[in-house]
Order: structure tokens, then C-alpha cells, then sequence
């Protein structure tokens, strides 16, 4: 599967697309499936291959960072080299 990323807009607002191609391997035997991102060159009798491409259209969200600071004490900072050792 390819990841490639398109930046685009929807209605003013900036969104971000993602799309994902490989293939779908189904084996209707054993009833189970997978995916590949390249073509299997040969199948077995019991498996279908179906090409798939597949467009996620994300909207853009703003980036968040968390920021703050932690003082440990010293007492706690003894405690925790004891019990490193």
C-alpha cells in the first residue's frame, strides 16, 4: 500500500488526504483475509485478489502541545535512586 499525502480544501476549510493501494487477498475457503501492498504473482485455486484504493479525506487539525514543569524533591529523588539500585 502506498501512503501519499494531498493537501486540499473542502468547502475553505484545509484538509488532508491519505491514500492507501495494495490488494485484497480473500481465500473463501478458509473464509480469511489479508492484504498486500503488491500484486501476488501466483494465487492459490481458493483465493481471490482485489485491487484496492482507498482515499482518506482528513480534515487539518491544529497542532496541540502540552507544556508544563514538575519539581520532584529531593527525598523523592533518593527514594527513587534506592530502588534503581
Amino acid at each position: 500500500m502506498t501512503d501519499k499525502t494531498i493537501s486540499a480544501t473542502n468547502n475553505g476549510k484545509e484538509q488532508e488526504n491519505k491514500r492507501f493501494q495494495g490488494w485484497l487477498v480473500l481465500d473463501w475457503r478458509d473464509k480469511k483475509m489479508r492484504v498486500r501492498k503488491a500484486k501476488l504473482d501466483k494465487v492459490k485455486p481458493f483465493e481471490i485478489q482485489i485491487r484496492i484504493d482507498i482515499v482518506l479525506k482528513l480534515p487539518k487539525q491544529p497542532e496541540i502541545v502540552a507544556k508544563g514543569e514538575f519539581e520532584i524533591g529531593q527525598t523523592k529523588v533518593n527514594e527513587m535512586f534506592m530502588e534503581s539500585i
